[in-house]
């Protein structure tokens, strides 16, 4: 593979996942579909950052973070349009490279579901310590808060988080210092993927409703803790991404079930799930 990718100055990488407009619109499935694939090709050393080009379709909102790792120096990564490239398709004006994703697809009678590939945790593991010193920046780090509790921000009716919110986001974060706790309640919308590292990394535990952002639990550490609010429309086998993606990294987690998706959180259930985590605080 590093002699076939080493023989071409200019290439186009191609994410091979079950719906490839998904990852213009979810950042679950841009992480582990292009994201990760493209970050695992640099970990492995199959790629000259200073002599190779990789030519990729645009990932609508998230080409900030592909020109982050242009920026950075991570890869070479010239962002183009659909039009653009299937012309080069078309002409064979450069070799491909098909981008593994890193989900995987179970069928439960009524469709596919994706997930995270259930057995890669330790690769998941060494693409993040490989890609956070490109980020990481410790000197300037402020001392991580024991809670980071993640809400969505609202937008137009059938967009986003107008799906899921945490409308009492604000009084579990009272609740939660009330009893002790140091808490750091933020959004992720429009963030950086340095901002989402910086955030993830020195985590303690994480409280987020069942959503994208939780994929950034793969630039945390080993010791985080997760507790995933869930609300009823995403119970169920076809929505257990995170579960299982918190199994795969063997990080302990918990669930703390809404009756509808823009319903209250009881701080008091919040607390006392925390006092079933195994590690202390």
């Amino acid at each position: 593979m590093k002699k076939y990718l080493s023989d071409h100055k200019t290439w186009i990488a191609l994410p091979l996942c079950l719906s490839p407009d998904a990852v213009k619109r979810t950042y679950y499935h841009f992480v582990f579909a292009v994201l990760l694939p493209l970050l695992n090709l640099a970990r492995r050393g199959l790629f000259s950052v200073e002599d190779q080009t990789i030519q990729i379709e645009s990932c609508g909102l998230f080409d900030g973070i592909l020109r982050e790792l242009d920026n950075r120096r991570i890869l070479n990564i010239s962002i183009r349009g659909a039009g653009e490239i299937r012309a080069m398709l078309q002409r064979n004006a450069y070799p491909v490279f098909y981008l593994d994703s890193l989900e995987t697809y179970q069928y439960y009678g009524h469709g596919f579901a994706p997930r995270p590939a259930t057995s890669d945790g330790d690769l998941f593991r060494s693409i993040a310590d490989f890609t956070k010193p490109f980020f990481l920046d410790c000197d300037q780090l402020p001392p991580p808060a024991e809670i980071i509790v993640i809400n969505r921000k609202r937008f137009a009716q059938n967009q986003g988080a107008c799906v899921r919110t945490i409308p009492n986001a604000e009084e579990l974060v009272t609740a939660l210092e009330t009893s002790g706790y140091t808490c750091h309640y933020t959004a992720l919308e429009g963030t950086t993927l340095k901002q989402q590292i910086d955030l993830f990394a020195p985590a303690k535990i994480i409280i987020a409703q069942h959503g994208s952002a939780l994929s950034n639990i793969i630039w945390s550490s080993p010791a985080v803790r997760v507790i995933e609010l869930v609300p009823a429309m995403k119970q169920g086998p076809d929505w257990q991404y995170f579960s299982i993606l918190c199994d795969s990294l063997d990080l302990e987690r918990a669930e703390v079930y809404q009756e509808g998706p823009f319903d209250d959180v009881d701080p008091s259930v919040i607390l006392k799930t925390l006092e079933t985590f195994k590690t202390v605080v």
